[in-house]
Parts: structure tokens; sequence; C-alpha cells
């Protein structure tokens, strides 16, 4: 696959996997919508948008991903996955997240074509994935959903490329569904040691997200005060995403990244959509 279009079009010729991602709801603060942002053109649709394309399964997820490394690395020039793995960037959390991600896919790929390979299943959750190749051993437990987390990672992966939410804000939902696939997973062997653990600096919410466009704020003593209900503080219960404008520029804003009803001006400036950007940097 000698470009990112060619792996996209692969992929919608594919059976498709259960997806894991966010499900997202407009919640409107007033009966009546007053100004506001419109949201719903921002928002990702899940039984519509193109990134339906990407619901595959772990072994096609590593094809995805093994193609698309070689397309943006192209300086990696021909070398086996592991030295892929090995010389992949690991400067900040999200490119540390994707490499793991990757290495696991990794030795799934390598059980699923490799004829001393092993996938079986081990009970009526657990699935055995094996491949022993002197004097390595490649193998690790995982759950049906740890599978299916997997690809959904890759999936929300490649839809971050091109959508407008800010790095912290994908790299929070990445972050969730790596924690969750590490809980899916034990007994994993490669070349190196155990799987890494990443602490991440915001948990959000991955499973399902309120998207407010309407909400109203004012501005003293440098923060923005947001109008809303104190039920709404309750990020457990209402993982809101608010998105306004401050100046000219739209912002998308976690409601577990405020303090209660507000939030610093000199910490939004993360929180800038990607509206002009072809693909996060």
């Amino acid at each position: 696959m000698k470009n990112i279009a060619s792996i996209f079009n692969y992929a919608l010729n594919q059976d498709t996997a259960q997806l894991f991602v966010p499900e997202v709801q407009e919640l409107s603060f007033h009966s009546k919508r007053q100004g506001g942002v419109k949201i719903l053109p921002f928002l990702r649709q899940n039984e519509t948008s193109d990134y339906s394309s990407l619901l595959f399964d772990p072994w096609r997820s590593y094809v995805m991903l093994d193609g698309y490394i070689s397309t943006v690395y192209e300086e990696l020039g021909p070398c086996t996955s592991y030295e892929k793995y090995r010389a992949l960037p690991k400067n900040n959390r999200m490119e540390k997240l994707f490499s793991e991600v990757y290495r696991i896919l990794r030795v799934y790929h390598m059980a699923f074509i490799h004829e001393k390979g092993i996938i079986e299943r081990e009970s009526t959750m657990l699935w055995h994935v094996d491949m022993v190749t002197n004097p390595t051993v490649y193998s690790f437990r995982i759950t049906d959903i740890g599978l299916n987390l997997l690809s959904s990672f890759v999936s929300y992966y490649f839809y971050s490329v091109n959508s407008i939410e800010p790095i912290p804000y994908i790299e929070a939902i990445l972050a969730s569904m790596y924690s969750d696939i590490i809980n899916q997973i034990v007994d994993f062997h490669d070349e190196d040691a155990d799987l890494r653990l990443f602490h991440s600096p915001l948990h959000l919410n991955r499973h399902f997200r309120y998207a407010n466009g309407n909400a109203t704020f004012t501005q003293e003593d440098g923060f923005l005060y947001f109008e809303k209900d104190e039920i709404y503080n309750d990020c457990g219960r209402f993982p809101i995403d608010f998105y306004f404008y401050y100046g000219n520029d739209l912002y998308i804003v976690p409601n577990e990244a405020m303090d209660s009803n507000k939030i610093s001006i000199n910490d939004i400036s993360k929180w800038k959509a990607r509206v002009d950007k072809g693909r996060y940097k």
C-alpha cells in the first residue's frame, strides 16, 4: 500500500467489527436556541461518517497502522515490524500510546499470519494469541472487549487526524481506551518488557459525550464563568463538551477540564478547535 488513501480504500471493502468510540448527543441549556455554536456540523456522525469504513478486526487494524507508518515515516525504509516499533517517535503521550497499540497489534498480526501462530478460544471470554520463534515467545491473552477496543483505538486515531477536537481532548479519549485495553490483556510477551502504562492528566468518559453549543458565560478576574445549573457540574453524570466562541476562535472544553463552572482564560488556549487543521501535529 503506497499511500494513506489506498489504506482507507482497502478498509472500505472489508467486513467491519464493532466499534467502541464515544457516542455523542447534543445537549441544549435552553428550550429555544439563542445564538451559540451550531454543533451538528462539527460532530462525528457514527452511522454516516466516512470513518465507519475503519470498523475492522485487529489484523486489519495492524495493516492500517503499518501502512500508515510506512507512508508517514518514509525515512524508516525497509525494516522489520520490531525495528519499526523501536524507531517510532515517542516524544509525547500521543506518540507513546500509538506505538504501544502498534506493538500489541504487531504480535496479534504475527500470530494471525504465521504458520506457527495460534489464535484460539481459551474460554468463553478469553482468546489466547501465541507464536514461538526461538528464542522469542510472542503471546498474550485478551478478551473480546479488548480485541474490539484495539480496533476502536485505531479507528478513533484515524478519525482524529482530520477532526476539529483539540489534541488534549483526542489524547484523553485515546488514553482512556488504552487504559481499558491494558485491563483486558494478561501475560503479554514480546522482545521487550511489560506493556507500558501512561498516566493521563485528564480522564474523559470515552463511552458517551454530550455536546453543548449554547451555554453562556461571563469573563471576570481571568476566568470564564459558565452559566449552568449546579447539576451539570457532575462530570460523571454529565460528560459535556462545551462548544463556544471566544474572540474569533472556536473552543471545545470538556466539563472534566473545568473547575465547577469556570475555567482560567490562561488554560483555554489548548482547547482551541482545530478548525483549519488538516491533521494533528
